[in-house]
């Protein structure tokens, strides 16, 4: 406990643990007392395309079902690399949400210049911003926290796979 008697007690995984001390330490293998897996909700929202108006399944974020007791971030895919919007389109595809993950592709942003992974629209092939849903999910979890976003799907993960995605340094964070 830290500070008053109403601080909330902070638990944290052993390499969470190692990682608060040392943040260049190793991710091990495997880590002694933690589960080998982790169900992961990917998160999204439906909005309508910017283009065509039809709505369009946006892939928001990714949140631990049942989170650590220290664990108040959600991993946000709007990343400019798409590297986590990549990471979400795998985890959903373990699940069979081939709906979704047909939308989310390698494509060419006028905005950024550059080539990216992002979600376009199913119906005209839009490109769906990255600023845009992530400034619509953000709004949303400031307005209603988590449940503010839609469950896309509840992916079982490898805890290792899981840690590295939260340790990861140019993952997007939303602090809640």
């Amino acid at each position: 406990m830290h500070g008053s008697p109403s601080a909330a007690r902070e638990l944290l995984c052993t390499t969470c643990l190692a990682l608060h001390f040392d943040h260049d330490a190793d991710i091990p293998a495997t880590t002694h007392g933690a589960a080998h897996w982790v169900t992961i909700l990917v998160l999204g929202l439906t909005r309508d395309c910017w283009r065509c108006t039809r709505p369009v399944i946006c892939v928001s974020g990714l949140y631990p079902h049942y989170p650590a007791a220290e664990f108040r971030h959600l991993i946000t895919t709007q990343d400019q690399s798409g590297a986590l919007l990549s990471v979400a389109a795998t985890l959903l595809d373990r699940i069979g949400r081939r709906d979704i993950t047909a939308t989310i592709g390698r494509v060419y942003s006028r905005t950024l210049q550059a080539w990216t992974i992002a979600v376009t629209c199913p119906h005209c092939g839009a490109l769906q911003g990255n600023f845009p849903v992530g400034e619509e999910t953000m709004d949303r979890v400031l307005a209603a926290g988590i449940t503010g976003l839609d469950v896309l799907g509840h992916v079982p993960c490898p805890t290792q796979e899981w840690q590295t995605i939260v340790y990861y340094p140019s993952f997007g964070s939303l602090g809640l």
